[in-house]
């Protein structure tokens, strides 16, 4: 057997958007990195009721009544989507996490609410560790 070595170290971590319990939708500093929101300073946010998906259209144009303030952080950012969650009566009793992609015939940021990644409080899906030799 020979050794590999692993040269990923530098590399972001996954694209995640999480609902939280305050009812704040955040984007991780690997959704941030890989959609290029770190300019953006609103949020449109869409609803596929048939499918149930929410797509967020990141801009620099605000809109009264449509979009929703990106409150940006050093590594992260996040909107406050209580309005939107309870209109489409999306529970946020508990923070739940998702694995964020690009819709190509949109262009929108896009999660799944029927396959979360893991809730808060809930073990992460991790990889598989190894026995010592």
């Amino acid at each position: 057997m020979a050794f590999e070595k692993f040269e990923g170290m530098k590399i972001k971590h996954m694209p995640k958007v999480s609902i939280r319990a305050n009812g704040n939708i955040g984007f991780s500093s690997g959704a941030v990195d890989k959609f290029d929101l770190r300019n953006s300073t609103y949020c449109r946010l869409y609803m596929d009721r048939d499918a149930y998906k929410i797509g967020f259209e990141f801009t620099n144009t605000e809109e009264e009544n449509v979009t929703a303030k990106v409150f940006s952080r050093q590594m992260d950012c996040f909107i406050r989507a209580k309005a939107f969650l309870e209109h489409y009566s999306i529970n946020y009793s508990e923070t739940k996490v998702f694995m964020a992609k690009r819709d190509t015939s949109t262009g929108y940021i896009v999660i799944d609410l029927k396959n979360p990644l893991y809730t808060r409080g809930e073990k992460k899906k991790k990889g598989k560790g190894g026995d010592a030799i």
